[in-house]
């Protein structure tokens, strides 16, 4: 496992948000993850974006 990722708009009140934008490598890749209901929110892919990652589909 590389880390975690806790979803900062998360859908379901029983969860709580995460903070943190976090980016992983592997190799020479560099990525990080929006999932479900913060691909809805620009600056989760933004904040992504500055800690020198590429934006993919």
């Amino acid at each position: 496992m590389l880390g975690t990722y806790a979803k900062t708009h998360p859908n379901e009140p029983r969860f709580d948000a995460g903070s943190d934008y976090p980016v992983f490598a592997i190799h020479d890749w560099m990525f990080g993850i929006n999932i479900c209901n913060d691909a809805n929110f620009p600056e989760a892919s933004l904040n992504v974006s500055r800690m020198s990652s590429e934006l993919r589909n």
